[in-house]
Order: C-alpha cells, then structure tokens, then sequence
C-alpha cells in the first residue's frame, strides 16, 4: 500500500515524509502542488537530467504546475528535442551539459530569448557547469525540493 501511495504523490510532483518514536506512532506527511492554469497556452517544458528518479520528480511537478513536459536523459536527445519542437521553458543539469558542451553553447546562442533556462547546478566550476550556469536564467543548487523548485518556476516562467 504504500509503494502504491508513493508512487501516486511522486506522480503529481508531491513529496513524501514519514516520522516515526517509539511509544508515539508513525506520521505520514505529503505534500501536493497546486495546479496553475496559465492565461495562454499551456507552455511546453523539457527537463533534461541524467538521475531519472529528478528527472520525473521535476517533470511531474511541472506537470502539474500546468506545462507540457518532455524529457531527455542525454545531451543528445535534449539538444534533439530542442531542434524539433519550440519549447518556452529547459530545465536542465549539468549532468547532461558534459555530453556535448560546444553543441550546448551553439544551442544557447540560438534559442537566446525565446527559451528560459533553469539550471539545476549539481556544483562543480568546470566548462559544463560554468555553461549552463551562464546561460541560466535562475539556478536551483540541490536538494530539490518542491517549494524550492517551484520558487524557481515561478521566477523564470513570468511569460
């Protein structure tokens, strides 16, 4: 059963918690967004991150939050998926930057103004994380928690 539960909270971009002390019980605590109906079109998103676990985890909160998500576990099919489709919004790790960072830089000064960055910085000073970084528009450093994540949404989404 509560395989079943974190599954669904982790589905709609919720978080869950448990808390347990001897003589007291066990408290389950989660936490769910709230949807947000944007006045336009739904804006498309890609989420680009090598950890599958953040990868879903940030996809089902933007999800929820009102985009239409696609994601990419290489550089080569984030930078794929930029070519095919616009997208308003990429959220992605330095992780995937390390695939391909002159294709990465060539992407940005392409898309410059028409695609918002949020850059999930994992740390690190090299050439991939100073590129993502840069072209950033906000920087979410970890853990990646929701109110965190959906503060960052906020900002770099004033469509």
């Amino acid at each position: 059963g509560l395989s079943i539960v974190y599954g669904i909270v982790r589905d709609h971009g919720g978080q869950i918690w448990v808390g347990s002390e001897v003589g007291k019980g066990t408290t389950f605590s989660m936490r769910l967004p709230v949807r947000i109906v944007p006045d336009t079109a739904e804006p498309v998103a890609l989420v680009a991150h090598g950890d599958s676990v953040i990868r879903d985890f940030v996809a089902a909160a933007l999800t929820g939050w009102g985009c239409v998500v696609r994601t990419a576990p290489t550089a080569r099919e984030a930078l794929e998926s930029l070519r095919e489709d616009p997208v308003t919004l990429a959220v992605v790790d330095r992780s995937v930057a390390d695939g391909d960072v002159p294709a990465w830089l060539e992407a940005w000064g392409r898309l410059a103004g028409q695609v918002r960055l949020l850059a999930l910085d994992s740390g690190g000073d090299d050439e991939p994380a100073r590129v993502i970084r840069e072209s950033a528009a906000v920087t979410l450093p970890p853990p990646y928690e929701l109110c965190a994540l959906f503060r960052a949404f906020q900002a770099v989404t004033q469509w």
